[in-house]
């Protein structure tokens, strides 16, 4: 009858697998980099997903002879709607406590996209400059796998509605059913292939490319459908199965990392391990998977998956940077939050007292809250603002050189060389300067140790491009920048053409090369180089915050009351730093015209890096620029470094007499 609801059996040990997939993703938010490829959690879910909605809809249509679509969505929008909306709005309120205005409007520009489920739209589509630090810190932006699945789930009935009718009458109509789905999924996976080589945020975020996984899953069910209990009983391949499956889940999580192409043939591992789990049924799984502990943990997943983000995310503002303690204790306040919230959200509106509200009913209040949110949200984007706030944090944030106005530097969207040139273009004498913005944000010492009546001043830079001979995998644009590869090769041909007395080279640290990637990567340049300049200076990559600077300031009134605080600084990474510095030393050795220009004790001195230095100048722009009014405060302490390295080389050249 119209508004029954069928189920399928209820199965232990995929509460497991929930169980497992959720604490893996968790790993891989924690910062601590013990999983660093589990966020392939996502895609467990994604397959388990598929099995439980295809086989919900198949069982409905062979009892009913029809699929209730009006039904099938609000039990989806009872089902999920309520623990996102809380989480939503709880969120956002311990968020206005603790972010900065600005911060704050970033968040609240995510909200409508979040509660209507597109908010992986808003991530793949979302245009950010290369100085947004938003990106990739956002408190929803787990909620893009959310938007996927919901997207999911208004096609597929549809969809597989179809796929039933056009095997009816077939003789094996399971067979084709199967064939059809199969068809999809290899269409779906060479999508995301595709994707994935041309623009990588599509094939991660958009449903269209995570289809093959929920057809996989479904075809899991038209396969494996049967009783679990009757179809493993006593058969070994069971049990080889669910052990593969967890070896390959657990193993694409220990060695993917973010680092690489993904999806793409990478996903799957995952995926094919969520499929033979599937497939082994419970009985093969109840010595694993179906751990009274991992069942419970299971069955509050979904709220779980919802709090870890947002909790972690402020936590580490409040905690400081991950470490073993904190982790665990945000970590204990996500599984309290997620267990009141299944308690008391969840199973309300999914097995109890809300259960049996009309279909209608429940989409159309659905619908009105979702709206309600999304008014707010935009009535705090409109209103809910400070001027003089906002000016003094984007007076900070905007603190860089002055040569970012000048067109040098188009980051990954082209690979002509540009080159800035300041001061005299016809003077004699050249200096130039070749780096990412890192390197770069040293410009402005340039200005006063060469007066631009005499010299001739040209800066190369690209953002995120070192200035070393490796290429790397650009995670914020998915994908090798080759742009930066074939801009470097550019730019060394132009130096070795412009022949400048001196060059400054500045890469930040934190790309992830080796020790002989760095080391070897930087002589293969300096051989090419070398014999073109005067004097070369190699700068090593500066420290950085655990936070955003400004932000930091602006939540504790540094600025207003002219207090020292230890909440505004941390220890840099100092060691990173000093071991990357160690690589280019021992990279500029042996070529007589190169030297190592270490500038990193006077950004963080005595070790300690402070986002408002004892001068009370704003040391950071952000998490790891400095500010240009630093760097012009520090100029003389430079001028005399670099005078110190040509005096000794001058000491050390022999005398011609």
């Amino acid at each position: 009858m119209p508004g029954s609801h069928t189920s399928i059996e209820f199965r232990p040990d995929l509460q497991g697998l929930r169980a497992l997939a959720v604490l893996l993703v968790i790993a891989a938010h924690s910062g601590l980099g013990l999983l660093p490829g589990g966020f392939i959690g996502v895609d467990v879910f994604f397959v388990l997903s598929g099995y439980l909605i295809t086989g919900l809809l198949l069982k409905e249509y062979r009892t009913q002879s029809r699929i209730h679509f009006l039904d099938f969505y609000a039990r989806r929008f009872r089902r999920l709607l309520p623990a996102m909306l809380v989480v939503v709005v709880v969120t956002c309120l311990l968020a206005f406590g603790l972010l900065s205005v600005e911060r704050m409007r970033t968040q609240m520009e995510a909200v409508p996209f979040v509660v209507s489920w597109v908010s992986n739209f808003y991530y793949a589509f979302r245009q950010f400059g290369y100085f947004d630090e938003s990106a990739g810190n956002e408190l929803f932006l787990h909620t893009w796998s959310l938007g996927v699945e919901e997207q999911f789930y208004l096609v597929w009935p549809v969809f597989l509605l179809a796929l039933v009718l056009a095997a009816k009458g077939a003789k094996r109509e399971k067979v084709v059913i199967f064939t059809l789905m199969a068809v999809v999924a290899v269409g779906s996976f060479a999508l995301s292939w595709w994707w994935l080589a041309h623009d990588a945020r599509l094939a991660f975020y958009m449903m269209p490319s995570r289809i093959w996984q929920f057809a996989l899953g479904g075809m899991a069910f038209l396969a494996f459908g049967a009783s679990s209990r009757d179809r493993t009983a006593d058969t070994s391949w069971a049990y080889l199965a669910v052990w593969s499956g967890i070896a390959l889940i657990v193993g694409a999580a220990f060695f993917l990392h973010s680092g690489m192409p993904y999806p793409g043939p990478w996903a799957l591992l995952p995926s094919l391990g969520a499929f033979l789990i599937i497939a082994a049924g419970q009985t093969a799984g109840f010595w694993t998977l179906c751990n009274p502990a991992l069942v419970w943990l299971g069955d509050r997943s979904y709220s779980l998956y919802l709090w870890h983000w947002p909790v972690f995310l402020l936590g580490f503002l409040l905690l400081g940077p991950p470490g073993w303690q904190s982790v665990l204790l945000l970590l204990g306040i996500s599984v309290l939050l997620s267990d009141l919230t299944y308690r008391w959200v969840e199973l309300p509106f999914w097995k109890g007292r809300y259960r049996h509200a009309r279909p209608r009913s429940v989409l159309l209040v659905g619908i009105l809250l979702i709206a309600v949110l999304v008014l707010l949200s935009q009535l705090f984007l409109r209103h809910f603002s400070d001027g003089n706030t906002q000016n003094t944090l984007q007076r900070w944030k905007a603190d860089a050189p002055v040569i970012y106005g000048a067109g040098c530097d188009t980051w990954y969207h082209d690979a002509e060389v540009k080159p800035c040139v300041v001061g005299n273009a016809d003077a004699p004498r050249s200096v130039a300067f070749i780096g990412d913005s890192i390197g770069m944000q040293w410009f402005s010492v340039l200005p006063a140790m060469f007066p631009e009546s005499e010299w001739k001043i040209v800066v190369l830079t690209k953002s995120a491009c070192p200035v070393v001979d490796e290429d790397y995998y650009y995670e914020r644009i998915g994908k090798v920048y080759e742009v930066c590869r074939i801009w470097r090769e550019a730019a060394v041909t132009y130096l070795q053409q412009l022949r400048p007395d001196f060059l400054f080279v500045g890469n930040s640290a934190t790309y992830g090369f080796s020790e002989s990637e760095w080391v070897d990567g930087t002589r293969r340049l300096l051989k090419r180089l070398s014999p073109a300049i005067g004097v070369g200076l190699i700068i090593p990559g500066t420290p950085q915050l655990r936070f955003n600077g400004p932000e930091c300031l602006e939540r504790h009134n540094h600025w207003e009351n002219g207090a020292q605080s230890t909440l505004c600084e941390s220890a840099g990474q100092l060691e990173k730093r000093k071991a990357v510095a160690g690589y280019l030393e021992a990279a500029v050795a042996g070529y007589q015209n190169v030297e190592l220009l270490n500038l990193n004790d006077i950004v963080c001195p005595t070790g300690v890096c402070q986002a408002l230095n004892d001068e009370d100048v704003v040391v950071f722009r952000d998490w790891s620029h400095l500010t240009d009014t630093f760097v012009r405060s520090v100029t003389g302490q430079v001028a005399k470094r670099v005078a110190a390295i040509l005096a000794s080389r001058r000491r050390e050249q022999p005398s011609t007499d």
